[in-house]
This record gives C-alpha cells, sequence and structure tokens, in this order.
C-alpha cells in the first residue's frame, strides 16, 4: 500500500517513517511532497497512491479548499490529516471538508497513524467497490436507455435499455457513432456542443419509426458530460421512451374517412396524421383555394395564409395537437382568385379501435361577411340565404349583437350550447341569458374596436331545475360598416366544460398523491434522527456524516412536498391561515439561525441585520416563516462559494420591508418578469439548482393572502434582492 506524505517538518518525517516503516514491514511504502500543489500535480500525472496523509499547517489557510483540491484530482481518495491538536471543532471542519480521519501529532509514532491509514483505505475500498456493483447493476437493470461515446462520438457503453427500444445489440453497438444508430440526433447538435463544454441539457422530443417493433415511438435524450480526471472526454447519454405511437393510416384509410364525412359537412374539410401534418383536403377546399392535392398535403397550406395571422394560429394548432384536444381558430386565408377570406376553424382529434390518436380532422366556415358589414345582420333573410345556410352548419355557436348587446342572429349551436329554442334567442338582451360574463368584458369591442378572447370561463345558465354552470371558450370582435364605425358585436362560443373538469380531476389526483406522500416522508424523517442519536447504536464520525446528509435530503423532499400541498390549498381558495401577533423579526432570526450550518457548509456568508426593536405584525406565524426560509434557502442555492447573504429590514407608517439581499448569479430582465408564476423557473436556474418552480409562486400567494407584496430586483452575475412588504399591527 502506497502512501504520500504531504508536508511535515523533518522531526515529523522520522516520526512518521519509524511508525510506517518497522523492521520487516513490507505492507506500506512512503512517498513525499513538499506542497500540496506537488501533490495534485502527482495526481493530475496519474500517480495516484493509496492514501494520503496531510499536514494540517497547509490547509490550515482554506481547509475547504485544500481537500477539495484533493478529493477533485483523485477521486474518492482518501485522506488522513495530522494536526496539532485534535479539537471536536477542528475534526468536524475537517471531516465535513473530506477528511477520511485525524490524528494528533503526537500519535506519529504511535500504532494509531498506522491503524487510520489502514482503516481510511479499507472503507475506500468498500466504497468504490459498492459503488461500481450498484452501478453496473443500475446500467444493467435500469428500464431507460444509457450510453456514453468518447470523444469522436463513438459508441463505449450501450446497456439492454437501448437494445430492448431500438433492435441493436451492444456488439452492433460498440464502435458506432451514436448518430449513425440514432439519426434523429443529428437534430440536438446544440445540446451535444454544450455537453462538451461539460453542461448537461435536454433535447426536444423526437420520433421515430421502430422496425423491430413495428410502430413509431416518441423519445427524449438527456445530454451531460463524460469526465475523467476533471476533463471532459466524451458523453453520456440518458433516453427516455415518452410514448408509443400507433402507425400511420393508409391513405386508403385516410380517403375512406373522408368520404364517409365529406358528403354529411357542406364545409371546406381536412385530415391530418397524427404528427399533425395534413394529408388529405376534400374538393370544397381544393375549390376554394384553386390547388391541388399535391400542393396542400403537409405544410404546403400554409402558404396562402395571412402571414399577420400564421403565427397566432400554429401556436392553437401545436398547442391542440399535444393535448389531444378539440379547439377553433380564425384566420385569413387566401381565396382562388387572390382575395383573403376570414374563415372559422374547428377541429377535433380523431382516435382509432384502440384509442391511439390518428390524426386531426377540421372543417371551416368563410365568416368574413360578419365581420366587416352591418348591414347584412338586417338583410331579408332571402338576400342572405347563402351566409344563413353557412352560419347554420357551422359545428361553433356565432353570435351577432348590435351596440346595446340585444342579440340580432344566433345559428342552432348557439341554441344547443344554451339548451333553448333558437326562436327564443333573437330580440333578448345577451346579459339576461349569459349573465355570469360582466359588461365590462366588451367595452374593448364597442369603445375601441379590439378583440378579446375568453379561455376555459365560468358561465352559470338558468335551467327549469336549477342553475347550471359551465365553461366556455368565447372570442368576440367588432362589427363595423364600410366608413369603419363598430355597429355591434360578433361572437364565436364553445362549450370545454370536459375539458376543465379532466383538467381539475388531474388538478385533484395529484394534490392527493402529494398529500399521501406526505406521511412516509415524516416517518423516515423520525426513524433517521432516532439513528443520529444512536438509537441503533454508536456510530462514528462518517456514519453520522452520512445520515446527516440523508436528513437533509428527506428534509428538501418534505419541503418540496409541503410547498405542492400549500400551492393546491391557495388554488382550491382554501388556504389554512391562523392569525397571531408576534414579533416579525423574531422569526427571520430563528429562520437564519436555521439556516446557519447549511452556509457555512457551502462556504457562504449569511447574516442578519434587523433592528433591535420590535416589529409587531398580525399574521400566519409558520406561512411568514416559510416565505422567508424559502427566500434564504434560494439564496444559498444560487450564491456560490465565498458569496454573502444578508437579510435586513425597513419600517414605514405602514409596513415593515424585509429585504433578503445575495451576491450570487442574478436573474435576466426577461426572467424577473415570469419569476413568480407556477412550475416556472428560468434556464439559469434550471442549469444551477434544479428545483420545481413552486416555491417563489407560493410565497407570493402567501404575502398577498396577507394583505401585503413582494418584488425583486436583480443584476445578472452580481446579485439578486427580494424585498417583502408586510402591514404592522395597528
Amino acid at each position: 500500500m502506497k502512501v504520500l506524505v504531504v508536508g511535515g517538518d523533518h522531526a515529523q518525517k522520522e516520526a512518521i517513517e519509524h511508525s510506517l516503516l518497522a523492521p520487516g514491514e513490507s505492507q506500506l511504502t512512503l512517498a513525499w511532497a513538499g506542497t500540496v500543489d506537488e501533490c495534485v500535480g502527482r495526481l493530475s500525472n496519474g500517480q495516484r497512491p493509496d492514501v494520503v496523509l496531510l499536514d494540517a499547517n497547509l490547509a490550515s489557510k482554506n481547509a475547504a479548499r485544500t481537500l477539495a483540491q484533493l478529493t477533485a484530482a483523485g477521486v474518492r481518495l482518501p485522506v488522513v490529516v495530522f494536526c496539532s491538536q485534535e479539537t471536536e471543532e477542528c475534526s468536524l471542519e475537517l471531516i465535513r471538508y473530506g477528511a477520511s480521519d485525524l490524528v494528533a501529532r503526537s500519535e506519529l509514532e504511535t500504532p494509531r497513524l498506522k491503524q487510520a491509514i489502514l482503516n481510511s483505505a479499507e472503507r475506500a475500498f468498500r466504497e468504490v467497490d459498492l459503488l461500481s456493483q450498484m452501478s453496473e447493476f443500475a446500467v444493467k437493470n435500469m428500464i431507460e436507455g444509457m450510453l456514453c461515446a468518447d470523444s469522436q462520438d463513438k459508441v463505449l457503453l450501450w446497456n439492454p435499455g437501448m437494445a430492448r427500444m431500438f433492435g441493436v445489440s451492444r456488439q452492433d453497438a460498440l464502435g458506432r457513432t451514436f448518430s449513425e444508430l440514432l439519426p434523429f440526433t443529428r437534430n440536438d447538435l446544440k445540446c451535444i456542443a454544450e455537453a462538451r463544454t461539460g453542461k448537461t441539457s435536454e433535447g426536444p422530443v423526437h420520433s421515430a419509426f421502430l422496425r423491430h417493433r413495428n410502430n413509431h415511438a416518441r423519445f427524449r435524450i438527456t445530454y451531460g458530460p463524460l469526465q475523467s480526471s476533471g476533463e471532459t472526454v466524451g458523453l453520456i447519454c440518458f433516453v427516455r421512451e415518452i410514448e408509443i405511437l400507433p402507425e400511420l393510416p393508409t391513405i386508403e384509410m385516410m380517403e375512406e374517412r373522408l368520404r364517409l364525412v365529406s358528403d354529411a359537412i357542406p364545409n371546406l374539410l381536412w385530415l391530418s396524421d397524427h404528427t399533425g401534418e395534413r394529408v388529405l383536403f376534400n374538393e370544397k377546399w381544393l375549390q376554394f383555394t384553386g390547388r391541388n392535392l399535391s400542393s396542400e398535403r403537409g405544410k404546403g397550406w400554409l402558404e396562402n395564409i395571412h402571414r399577420q395571422d400564421a403565427q397566432r394560429f400554429w401556436k392553437v394548432y401545436t398547442q391542440a395537437l399535444q393535448d389531444r384536444q378539440s379547439y377553433h381558430v380564425e384566420y385569413r386565408l387566401r381565396r382562388a382568385d387572390g382575395q383573403f377570406r376570414l374563415l372559422l376553424e374547428s377541429a377535433a382529434p380523431q382516435f382509432g379501435p384502440d384509442g391511439s390518436f390518428m390524426g386531426m380532422m377540421g372543417s371551416c366556415n368563410d365568416v368574413s361577411e360578419t365581420r366587416f358589414t352591418q348591414h347584412r345582420i338586417s338583410m331579408p333573410a332571402r338576400a342572405n340565404a347563402n351566409f344563413t345556410s353557412t352560419l347554420d352548419h357551422a359545428p361553433i355557436a356565432i353570435w351577432k349583437l348590435d351596440r346595446n348587446l340585444v342579440i340580432q342572429k344566433a345559428n342552432p349551436a348557439v341554441a344547443s350550447q344554451l339548451r333553448m329554442q333558437p326562436d327564443e334567442l333573437v330580440g333578448r338582451d345577451f346579459f339576461s341569458i349569459v349573465s355570469s360574463i360582466p359588461k365590462a368584458s366588451f367595452e374593448a369591442v364597442l369603445d375601441r374596436g379590439e378583440r378579446i378572447q375568453l379561455e376555459n370561463y365560468p358561465i352559470v345558465l338558468p335551467q327549469s331545475n336549477g342553475a347550471q354552470k359551465v365553461f366556455w371558450d368565447l372570442t368576440a370582435w367588432p362589427l363595423k360598416d364600410d366608413s369603419g364605425t363598430v355597429m355591434g358585436v360578433c361572437m364565436s362560443s364553445s362549450e370545454v366544460t370536459e375539458r376543465q373538469q379532466n383538467l381539475q380531476q388531474r388538478e385533484d389526483f395529484v394534490a392527493a398523491l402529494v398529500h399521501d406522500l406526505k406521511t412516509p416522508l415524516i416517518g423516515a424523517d423520525r426513524t433517521l434522527e432516532q439513528m443520529v442519536n444512536g438509537a441503533l447504536g454508536n456510530l462514528d464520525t462518517g456514519q453520522t456524516e452520512v445520515l446527516t446528509m440523508l436528513r437533509r435530503s428527506n428534509h428538501q423532499l418534505l419541503s418540496m412536498v409541503q410547498n405542492l400541498i400549500e400551492v393546491y390549498r391557495y388554488e382550491a381558495g382554501q388556504p389554512s391561515h391562523s392569525f397571531e401577533e408576534f414579533d416579525l423579526f423574531e422569526v427571520l432570526r430563528i429562520s437564519v439561525r436555521e439556516l446557519q450550518a447549511l452556509a457555512q457548509h457551502r462556504g457562504v456568508n449569511l447574516v442578519e441585520s434587523l433592528p433591535k426593536s420590535i416589529a409587531r405584525i398580525n399574521a400566519d406565524r409558520l406561512a411568514v416563516r416559510r416565505v422567508f426560509l424559502n427566500l434564504l434557502d434560494n439564496a444559498l442555492k444560487f450564491t456560490p462559494q465565498g458569496g454573502f447573504i444578508r437579510i435586513s429590514s425597513d419600517e414605514n407608517e405602514e409596513t415593515y420591508l424585509v429585504h433578503v439581499q445575495d451576491t450570487g448569479i442574478g436573474i435576466s430582465d426577461l426572467d424577473q418578469g415570469q419569476l413568480f408564476q407556477r412550475f416556472w423557473q428560468g434556464e439559469t436556474g434550471k442549469r444551477y439548482a434544479p428545483g420545481t418552480g413552486l416555491g417563489l409562486y407560493l410565497c407570493k400567494q402567501i404575502i398577498v393572502a396577507h394583505k401585503g407584496s413582494i418584488s425583486v430586483s436583480s443584476v445578472e452575475n452580481q446579485g439578486t434582492t427580494f424585498s417583502v412588504a408586510l402591514p404592522r399591527l395597528k
């Protein structure tokens, strides 16, 4: 066993040789390094000993940095430190920073030194062997695919998960480039480049046809650096199979679907495949555009859409594809005579007998006339017969209101949506039927000629057996005469109650699941606490440190679960607050003390600069404490070693203003505008310290519920300050 001694004077070296190199002893060999830099140089050049024996004087100025240098140069290298006196404070600090054992200088000539070296080497060997076994088991048995490639993209590792997903054995994969095996990764050049610089990133979703399984599937790949001795030498990729898709329906199947429905719908009709590419258009569509089928297929039909409407349309369309949901949208499309006509498009997802998604089916109505001419509202029915026919067959509810918001015309879909007869609607005030929509919503349409859109809006409909609550998507735009004067309102609406109920069921399920997770986590925390306190017997320093780390991780998970529970309570309008009078500054000081150990562990200076006076407020003590623990914890996550965090306070006659200031990585101006949104986290934050995106959202909900406010100011690479205002007790 080779021991590298770093530092030490002449007398200490003689004591070490006398203790470790006894006559006839061949178990240990010694090598010497005068400085830490010399030791790191040897480790970097591959001269790895079994144990490093370090003079504490070389690490006295910055023990954390010195031990970090050694462990980074030699991964899992045991380091035994000898020091002047082995105080408890000194021992805890060195062990926390990575030392495997400590020996007092007075013990250099005793058997204690040799025993410490042998024990450290044995623990390191067991740890490496255990980790090796765990890694091998995980790689072989993980459901996800995993591959490693060298700097030339040649595959070095191809686990059974990859063989199962892509039908390529390990023997056939090794030595080939992963872009050859997985051609769709050629679109992930940005992620691959980031991985080569040491960053981890997640690529987009890819679709691929798997011949060995005779189906399509969707995959997402996470790219990361493959490192050795601190240098990136290749890539490591984790491949997740997101969804198995059915084979594309054949053209014959598409034509059969079109033939069956085209006779029943006198509108422009189209069909798409499961990717959203439009594959068939009916004859009415082709006559309208004056183009042939091959020109329209795929994205060819988009050449005729008005460029001002293209981006808005594409956003609605891709979201509907992703959610497998129906939608309606308006856009202008060039007709065969060169004129742009306003179309109202409605589409719905199509599913096969086995429930698999086959694509979308949509129909379009030309609603140009309703948008621009008011006089058609009062035209005789015979003169407007063609237009009325279009409205009557539209699959979406269309309304026309005058400036007083009295219903002038409504198609049969409106009556169906309201559970009424069509002749009951014309001439009635809109709000006498739909009273839950505020009149102020239409001011933008009538007064400023703007367009409004309401999504998932709750509507209360009067019924003979009592009121019924449903949900609508509603769009309203101005009706103008030839001079541009707003003469009324045209409106489209569709009922989305089932969609809203599905979303609510999903939310309720997640809320129940999160709540059920809380109990086992609390049980685990109590068990770990008992183990740390010696319930299973005395523990050595290393075991205590491991259990403490496990308990800290469990605390973080428990905090995330509690955040989720609180978020669902606030969104359900049922926050559980217990108001009482207390000293705000006392709660802040306790919060700082609670996180002081974590701050020291991360090498961050956490201080409080609070007035010595008492700040009396009337609030929920636990909720307020949660806010400031969250803000301080965020500051610790995003402040690098050597940084500074301060909590301070100002006050005026109405409020106490608390500032949490750090010297961390900062937040971009763009990200600051979205910081308090639910489930949102900036790209920089995701790379630095991934989270749920709920902490700041919950902080704002709590502070607003206490009639306060929260704001942020930040400069990238300089730091961030969160300011919380809470009302004073009057």
